[in-house]
C-alpha cells in the first residue's frame, strides 16, 4: 500500500512540476478507479460505514480535482 501511495506522490510531483495540467487532470480521473474499488472491497468484506465514506469522499474530490485541473488546461490552451 504505501508503495501505491509513493508511485502516485511521484507521478503527480512530476506531473504538477511540469505544469503538465492537462496530464495531471486525466491521471486524477483514472485515478478514482482506486478508491471507488476501495470502498466496495470494503463494503464486501463488511467493513465499517466510515471507512466506505472516507474512500468515496476521495473518490468524489478525485472527479473535482480532475475537472478543475482539465479545465485549468483548456484555459491555458486558449491563452486566456
Amino acid at each position: 500500500y504505501a508503495s501505491r501511495a509513493l508511485f502516485l506522490a511521484l507521478v503527480t510531483a512530476v506531473l504538477l512540476s511540469l505544469r503538465q495540467f492537462r496530464a495531471m487532470g486525466w491521471f486524477a480521473a483514472v485515478a478514482v478507479v482506486m478508491p471507488v474499488a476501495d470502498a466496495a472491497l470494503v463494503s464486501a468484506a463488511g467493513g465499517p460505514g466510515s471507512t466506505i465514506l472516507r474512500h468515496v469522499i476521495i473518490a468524489v474530490y478525485l472527479v473535482i480535482t480532475s475537472w478543475l485541473l482539465l479545465r485549468l488546461a483548456a484555459k491555458q490552451e486558449r491563452g486566456s
